[in-house]
Protein backbone atom coordinates (compact mmCIF):
# COMPACT_ATOMS: atom_id res chain seq x y z
CA UNK A 1 0.00 0.00 0.00
CA UNK A 2 2.80 2.93 1.14
CA UNK A 3 4.35 1.41 -2.64
CA UNK A 4 1.06 2.17 -4.31
CA UNK A 5 0.11 5.45 -2.69
CA UNK A 6 4.71 7.07 -3.61
CA UNK A 7 4.54 5.62 -7.17
CA UNK A 8 0.92 5.94 -7.92
CA UNK A 9 -1.45 8.32 -6.17
CA UNK A 10 1.32 10.43 -5.33
CA UNK A 11 2.06 10.83 -8.96
CA UNK A 12 -0.94 10.89 -9.99
CA UNK A 13 -1.63 13.59 -7.21
CA UNK A 14 0.36 16.16 -8.99
CA UNK A 15 0.16 15.07 -12.26
CA UNK A 16 3.57 13.50 -13.12
CA UNK A 17 2.50 9.91 -14.09
CA UNK A 18 0.75 8.80 -17.07
CA UNK A 19 0.91 5.64 -15.87
CA UNK A 20 -2.75 3.33 -15.09
CA UNK A 21 -3.28 1.45 -12.71
CA UNK A 22 -2.85 -1.90 -14.58
CA UNK A 23 0.49 -0.78 -16.00
CA UNK A 24 1.78 0.06 -12.36
CA UNK A 25 0.54 -3.09 -11.29
CA UNK A 26 2.52 -5.02 -13.85
CA UNK A 27 5.61 -3.20 -13.38
CA UNK A 28 5.71 -4.12 -10.04
CA UNK A 29 5.38 -7.53 -10.31
CA UNK A 30 7.93 -7.17 -12.77
CA UNK A 31 10.18 -5.32 -10.37
CA UNK A 32 9.58 -8.31 -8.10
CA UNK A 33 10.23 -11.61 -10.21
CA UNK A 34 13.52 -9.74 -11.47
CA UNK A 35 14.41 -9.70 -7.20
CA UNK A 36 13.75 -13.27 -7.10
CA UNK A 37 14.70 -14.93 -10.39
CA UNK A 38 17.38 -12.76 -11.95
CA UNK A 39 19.08 -11.60 -8.52
CA UNK A 40 18.48 -14.87 -7.11
CA UNK A 41 17.07 -13.57 -4.04
CA UNK A 42 16.41 -16.77 -2.24
CA UNK A 43 19.53 -18.40 -2.95
CA UNK A 44 21.61 -15.92 -1.72
CA UNK A 45 19.59 -15.30 1.74
CA UNK A 46 20.48 -18.96 2.31
CA UNK A 47 23.67 -18.79 1.44
CA UNK A 48 23.86 -15.27 4.15
CA UNK A 49 22.08 -17.87 6.84
CA UNK A 50 24.89 -20.56 5.79
CA UNK A 51 27.49 -17.65 6.92
CA UNK A 52 25.77 -17.06 10.35
CA UNK A 53 25.22 -20.64 11.20
CA UNK A 54 28.94 -21.47 10.32
CA UNK A 55 29.91 -18.31 11.92
CA UNK A 56 27.88 -17.13 14.59
CA UNK A 57 30.45 -14.48 15.70
CA UNK A 58 31.94 -13.09 12.80
CA UNK A 59 29.12 -13.67 9.86
CA UNK A 60 29.43 -9.64 9.56
CA UNK A 61 32.38 -10.14 7.99
CA UNK A 62 31.55 -12.45 5.57
CA UNK A 63 28.26 -10.54 4.48
CA UNK A 64 29.99 -7.53 4.04
CA UNK A 65 32.23 -9.51 1.53
CA UNK A 66 29.42 -10.28 -0.68
CA UNK A 67 28.06 -7.29 -1.04
CA UNK A 68 30.54 -5.54 -3.36
CA UNK A 69 29.81 -8.23 -5.96
CA UNK A 70 26.42 -8.29 -5.40
CA UNK A 71 26.40 -4.81 -6.00
CA UNK A 72 29.17 -4.93 -8.88
CA UNK A 73 26.69 -7.73 -11.08
CA UNK A 74 23.01 -5.51 -10.07
CA UNK A 75 25.03 -2.78 -11.78
CA UNK A 76 26.45 -4.85 -14.73
CA UNK A 77 23.00 -6.39 -15.83
CA UNK A 78 20.73 -2.78 -14.69
CA UNK A 79 21.15 -1.58 -17.78
CA UNK A 80 21.02 -4.64 -19.92
CA UNK A 81 18.24 -6.55 -18.19
CA UNK A 82 16.58 -4.92 -15.70
CA UNK A 83 15.80 -1.64 -17.71
CA UNK A 84 14.54 -2.46 -21.00
CA UNK A 85 11.49 -4.94 -19.03
CA UNK A 86 10.23 -1.57 -18.22
CA UNK A 87 10.90 0.50 -21.14
CA UNK A 88 11.76 1.03 -24.75
CA UNK A 89 15.66 1.87 -25.47
CA UNK A 90 16.40 3.33 -29.43
CA UNK A 91 19.45 4.73 -30.10
CA UNK A 92 18.85 8.79 -30.55
CA UNK A 93 16.98 9.52 -33.09
CA UNK A 94 17.86 12.94 -34.28
CA UNK A 95 21.01 12.53 -36.05
CA UNK A 96 22.14 16.23 -35.83
CA UNK A 97 21.89 16.52 -31.61
CA UNK A 98 23.48 12.65 -31.70
CA UNK A 99 26.54 14.26 -33.67
CA UNK A 100 26.64 17.13 -30.92
CA UNK A 101 26.67 15.03 -28.24
CA UNK A 102 29.36 12.86 -29.96
CA UNK A 103 31.32 15.75 -30.32
CA UNK A 104 30.88 17.09 -26.40
CA UNK A 105 31.74 13.43 -25.63
CA UNK A 106 35.00 13.85 -27.92
CA UNK A 107 36.09 16.98 -26.35
CA UNK A 108 35.39 15.26 -22.82
CA UNK A 109 37.70 12.38 -24.06
CA UNK A 110 34.87 10.10 -24.00
CA UNK A 111 34.82 6.87 -26.02
CA UNK A 112 32.42 7.14 -29.27
CA UNK A 113 29.22 5.19 -27.65
CA UNK A 114 25.85 5.45 -28.79
CA UNK A 115 23.61 7.81 -27.05
CA UNK A 116 20.00 6.09 -26.20
CA UNK A 117 16.71 7.17 -25.89
CA UNK A 118 13.57 5.94 -23.58
CA UNK A 119 10.41 5.99 -24.02
CA UNK A 120 9.46 7.44 -20.72
CA UNK A 121 6.29 9.57 -21.95
CA UNK A 122 4.43 6.83 -21.62
CA UNK A 123 4.54 6.24 -18.22
CA UNK A 124 5.83 10.01 -16.48
CA UNK A 125 5.62 13.96 -17.05
CA UNK A 126 9.05 14.20 -16.01
CA UNK A 127 12.55 14.89 -17.45
CA UNK A 128 15.90 13.45 -16.84
CA UNK A 129 19.01 11.95 -18.05
CA UNK A 130 21.24 9.60 -16.61
CA UNK A 131 24.23 7.59 -17.48
CA UNK A 132 24.89 3.81 -15.61
CA UNK A 133 26.54 0.56 -15.88
CA UNK A 134 30.29 -0.03 -16.60
CA UNK A 135 32.42 -1.12 -19.08
CA UNK A 136 30.40 -2.95 -22.22
CA UNK A 137 27.07 -2.32 -20.36
CA UNK A 138 27.58 1.34 -19.78
CA UNK A 139 25.38 3.71 -21.56
CA UNK A 140 24.32 7.73 -21.82
CA UNK A 141 20.15 7.77 -21.52
CA UNK A 142 17.73 10.38 -22.67
CA UNK A 143 14.25 10.45 -21.65
CA UNK A 144 12.00 11.51 -24.17
CA UNK A 145 10.34 14.27 -21.84
CA UNK A 146 13.86 15.78 -21.90
CA UNK A 147 14.28 15.53 -25.83
CA UNK A 148 10.45 17.01 -25.94
CA UNK A 149 10.73 20.16 -23.26
CA UNK A 150 14.40 21.09 -23.22
CA UNK A 151 16.41 23.02 -26.27
CA UNK A 152 19.25 21.84 -27.67
CA UNK A 153 21.87 23.68 -25.91
CA UNK A 154 20.06 22.75 -22.24
CA UNK A 155 20.25 19.12 -23.17
CA UNK A 156 24.19 19.47 -24.27
CA UNK A 157 24.69 21.25 -20.74
CA UNK A 158 22.60 17.55 -19.33
CA UNK A 159 25.15 15.59 -21.18
CA UNK A 160 27.79 17.44 -20.52
CA UNK A 161 26.42 16.58 -16.67
CA UNK A 162 26.41 13.50 -17.39
CA UNK A 163 29.59 12.92 -19.13
CA UNK A 164 30.78 14.28 -16.08
CA UNK A 165 29.85 11.22 -13.57
CA UNK A 166 31.48 9.37 -16.78
CA UNK A 167 34.93 11.14 -16.53
CA UNK A 168 35.14 11.27 -12.76
CA UNK A 169 34.34 7.61 -12.28
CA UNK A 170 31.58 8.40 -10.19
CA UNK A 171 30.05 4.73 -10.63
CA UNK A 172 33.38 3.08 -9.29
CA UNK A 173 33.57 5.52 -6.30
CA UNK A 174 29.85 4.56 -5.27
CA UNK A 175 30.66 1.20 -5.73
CA UNK A 176 34.05 1.63 -3.86
CA UNK A 177 32.01 3.24 -1.31
CA UNK A 178 29.82 0.64 -0.93
CA UNK A 179 32.25 -1.82 -0.65
CA UNK A 180 33.68 0.08 2.10
CA UNK A 181 30.30 0.86 4.17
CA UNK A 182 28.76 -2.72 4.01
CA UNK A 183 32.12 -3.36 6.92
CA UNK A 184 30.34 -0.97 8.83
CA UNK A 185 26.93 -1.40 8.30
CA UNK A 186 27.03 -5.08 8.87
CA UNK A 187 29.06 -4.15 12.17
CA UNK A 188 26.85 -2.02 13.39
CA UNK A 189 23.66 -4.36 12.30
CA UNK A 190 25.64 -7.43 13.89
CA UNK A 191 25.95 -5.41 17.27
CA UNK A 192 22.47 -4.02 17.40
CA UNK A 193 20.95 -8.19 16.72
CA UNK A 194 22.96 -8.83 19.61
CA UNK A 195 22.00 -6.34 21.94
CA UNK A 196 18.07 -6.45 20.76
CA UNK A 197 18.40 -10.30 21.87
CA UNK A 198 20.15 -9.80 25.09
CA UNK A 199 17.39 -7.59 26.01
CA UNK A 200 13.94 -9.32 24.30
CA UNK A 201 15.16 -12.73 22.57
CA UNK A 202 13.97 -14.94 26.00
CA UNK A 203 10.73 -12.63 25.50
CA UNK A 204 10.56 -13.28 21.52
CA UNK A 205 12.06 -17.11 21.99
CA UNK A 206 15.00 -16.52 19.91
CA UNK A 207 18.25 -16.63 22.07
CA UNK A 208 20.87 -17.10 19.01
CA UNK A 209 21.11 -15.14 15.67
CA UNK A 210 22.13 -18.30 14.39
CA UNK A 211 18.26 -19.32 14.83
CA UNK A 212 16.47 -18.58 11.67
CA UNK A 213 13.61 -17.47 13.40
CA UNK A 214 16.33 -14.38 14.09
CA UNK A 215 16.05 -12.91 10.52
CA UNK A 216 13.68 -10.40 11.17
CA UNK A 217 15.76 -9.26 14.30
CA UNK A 218 18.49 -8.77 11.66
CA UNK A 219 16.45 -7.34 9.07
CA UNK A 220 15.32 -4.83 11.52
CA UNK A 221 18.43 -4.11 12.95
CA UNK A 222 19.88 -3.34 8.92
CA UNK A 223 16.98 -1.69 8.23
CA UNK A 224 17.53 0.69 11.58
CA UNK A 225 21.52 0.95 10.62
CA UNK A 226 20.60 1.93 7.10
CA UNK A 227 18.34 4.54 7.91
CA UNK A 228 20.71 6.08 10.15
CA UNK A 229 23.38 6.21 7.65
CA UNK A 230 20.92 7.72 4.82
CA UNK A 231 21.77 11.99 5.25
CA UNK A 232 26.05 10.98 4.96
CA UNK A 233 24.77 8.60 1.94
CA UNK A 234 23.00 11.82 0.40
CA UNK A 235 25.64 14.48 1.36
CA UNK A 236 27.48 12.21 -0.87
CA UNK A 237 25.18 11.93 -3.41
CA UNK A 238 25.29 15.61 -3.05
CA UNK A 239 29.05 16.04 -3.86
CA UNK A 240 28.93 13.52 -6.42
CA UNK A 241 26.15 15.49 -8.15
CA UNK A 242 27.75 19.27 -8.07
CA UNK A 243 31.00 17.74 -8.89
CA UNK A 244 29.17 16.90 -12.59
CA UNK A 245 27.52 20.24 -12.74
CA UNK A 246 31.04 21.85 -12.28
CA UNK A 247 32.35 19.50 -14.95
CA UNK A 248 29.17 20.06 -17.20
CA UNK A 249 30.14 23.53 -17.09
CA UNK A 250 33.87 23.54 -17.22
CA UNK A 251 32.92 21.34 -20.64
CA UNK A 252 30.31 24.24 -22.65
CA UNK A 253 30.93 26.92 -20.43
CA UNK A 254 26.99 27.92 -21.41
CA UNK A 255 25.99 29.54 -17.96
CA UNK A 256 22.76 30.42 -19.34
CA UNK A 257 21.66 26.31 -20.82
CA UNK A 258 22.39 25.11 -17.57
CA UNK A 259 20.17 27.70 -15.62
CA UNK A 260 17.39 27.29 -18.11
CA UNK A 261 17.95 23.63 -17.70
CA UNK A 262 17.61 23.61 -14.30
CA UNK A 263 14.14 25.58 -13.98
CA UNK A 264 12.61 23.06 -16.67
CA UNK A 265 13.64 20.24 -13.96
CA UNK A 266 12.26 22.10 -10.82
CA UNK A 267 8.90 22.73 -12.77
CA UNK A 268 9.17 19.31 -14.61
CA UNK A 269 9.53 17.11 -11.54
CA UNK A 270 7.69 19.58 -9.23
CA UNK A 271 10.90 19.94 -7.51
CA UNK A 272 11.42 22.41 -4.56
CA UNK A 273 14.11 24.71 -5.29
CA UNK A 274 14.67 26.02 -1.51
CA UNK A 275 12.97 22.87 1.04
CA UNK A 276 14.00 23.44 4.61
CA UNK A 277 17.41 22.40 5.98
CA UNK A 278 16.40 19.27 7.59
CA UNK A 279 14.77 18.03 3.92
CA UNK A 280 17.61 18.75 1.83
CA UNK A 281 19.62 16.52 4.78
CA UNK A 282 17.60 13.13 4.86
CA UNK A 283 15.85 12.90 1.10
CA UNK A 284 17.59 14.82 -1.36
CA UNK A 285 20.18 13.03 -3.47
CA UNK A 286 21.04 15.99 -5.76
CA UNK A 287 21.33 19.61 -4.25
CA UNK A 288 18.71 21.52 -4.40
CA UNK A 289 17.60 23.25 -7.81
CA UNK A 290 17.83 26.83 -6.10
CA UNK A 291 21.15 25.90 -5.17
CA UNK A 292 22.52 24.52 -8.12
CA UNK A 293 20.62 27.46 -10.42
CA UNK A 294 22.89 30.12 -8.14
CA UNK A 295 25.59 28.26 -8.83
CA UNK A 296 25.51 27.88 -12.51
CA UNK A 297 25.10 32.06 -12.49
CA UNK A 298 28.13 32.71 -10.23
CA UNK A 299 30.34 29.86 -11.93
CA UNK A 300 32.60 30.95 -14.93
CA UNK A 301 36.73 30.36 -14.44
CA UNK A 302 37.38 30.81 -17.93
CA UNK A 303 35.87 34.40 -17.72
CA UNK A 304 38.22 35.69 -14.84
CA UNK A 305 41.41 34.17 -15.90
CA UNK A 306 40.72 30.81 -13.66
CA UNK A 307 41.76 27.49 -14.25
CA UNK A 308 39.11 24.68 -14.53
CA UNK A 309 38.37 22.80 -11.29
CA UNK A 310 37.73 19.24 -13.46
CA UNK A 311 37.42 19.29 -16.72
CA UNK A 312 41.37 19.34 -18.41
CA UNK A 313 40.17 18.95 -22.47
CA UNK A 314 39.94 22.05 -25.07
CA UNK A 315 36.75 23.54 -24.84
CA UNK A 316 34.19 24.78 -27.10
CA UNK A 317 34.33 28.13 -26.81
Amino acid sequence: PLAWYEEYALEHQYALSNQTWLSWLMDSGKGLVFTIVAVAVLPMLSLAWSAIEHWPRTYWRWLALGTLPIALITTLLQPLVLDPIFNRFTPLADASLKREILALGARAGIPARSVYQVDMSTKTNKLNAYVNGFGASQRIVLWDTTLQKMQRDEILFVMGHEMGHYILNHIWKSLAAIGVGAFLAWWLAAKLVQGLLALFGTRWGVTEVSDLAAMPVLVLALTLVTLAAQPAMNAMSRQVEHESDIYGLELTRDNDAAQRAFLKLAEGNRSDPEPPSWVRVLFYTHPPLGERIRFAQSYHPWLEGRPNQLYRGASAR
